[in-house]
């Protein structure tokens, strides 16, 4: 129940969101590491999130249909319903760029998506993967995240951080990614509903 009353507070939800999270079971899908003792928030004691208190696992991204799923038709899906992305990552983020064009040396790299959390006052580098996760994953983002905290964030902001959301994580592989503002999770494909 405080998960639950804490968003409301943390993220000033109507009461259609309120239901939206209670009915998409946001508590069980949060990777809150110790679900049985979140206290409630208070003026005294004033929880200062991390990016992992947030996410969901998995996320659900809505599409039209299954057919043809790859990394650009979610990325599609995602930038066609924002908002309700938004609320499935957490709260406090805002929205910079798709495919944003990064140049290492005589190469072009593109981030698929590019944002920025107002609460911890930081970019966040988003990579999509329509299959499982791979090692070989950790090193692209990394060099996306070195590249936006050298290059884009100012001295006020905080280090960027990373997320993969993949079809599936390997959590042997995960246990051995030593980059902690690096967060791996799933997403679920959901067919839209149709509000009659």
């Amino acid at each position: 129940m405080n998960y639950y009353i804490n968003k409301c507070l943390t993220n000033n939800l109507s009461v259609r969101a309120l239901i939206r999270k209670i009915k998409t079971d946001s508590f069980n899908r949060s990777t809150i590491k110790d679900k049985n003792n979140i206290t409630l928030i208070t003026d005294n004691n004033t929880h200062k999130p991390s990016l992992s208190d947030m996410l969901k696992n998995p996320i659900i991204i809505n599409v039209d249909n299954f057919d043809n799923i790859n990394e650009k038709a979610i990325k599609k899906y995602i930038l066609n319903e924002l908002e309700h992305f938004f609320l499935e990552l957490g709260y406090g983020f805002t929205f910079l760029a798709s495919e944003y064009k990064i140049k290492v040396g005589s190469n072009n790299y593109f981030i698929d998506l590019l944002l920025y959390n107002i609460k911890l006052n930081c970019y966040i580098v988003i990579e999509l993967k329509r299959g499982k996760f791979l090692p070989k994953d950790i090193g692209q983002i990394e060099v996306y995240m070195n590249y936006i905290d050298e290059c884009v964030k100012e001295n006020f902001n905080n280090k960027t951080e990373g997320i993969i959301i993949c079809k599936e994580n390997n959590k042997l592989i995960c246990k051995y990614v030593s980059n902690k503002n690096i967060s791996i999770i799933n997403y679920l494909l959901k067919e839209k509903e149709t509000i009659s």
